[in-house]
């Protein structure tokens, strides 16, 4: 997948979420007193880029109660496995 498509895969995500879900105005992955920016869990860094709005979006239509991700592959290393 080109960076284009992939841009243009995560850009109507989160408006098809806004639509679906919130108030543009509001923020609801930082109103349970969650971190304000996605942290990678294992080496405690914060996103960046596009991730960063991929990854509140996601936060905050599933209502996770925690900012750190994991790659597959550092999911692995702790022993986990990913669920589809």
């Amino acid at each position: 997948m080109t960076n284009a498509a992939l841009y243009s895969d995560i850009a109507e995500h989160i408006v098809q979420l806004l639509q679906e879900w919130t108030k543009p105005w509001e923020c609801p992955w930082a109103k349970d007193g969650s971190p304000g920016f996605p942290m990678n869990g294992a080496r405690r860094k914060r996103c960046q880029g596009i991730n960063v709005l991929h990854l509140w979006a996601v936060f905050g239509y599933h209502q996770y109660s925690s900012q750190l991700w994991l790659t597959y592959k550092q999911s692995q290393g702790f022993g986990g496995q990913v669920r589809a």
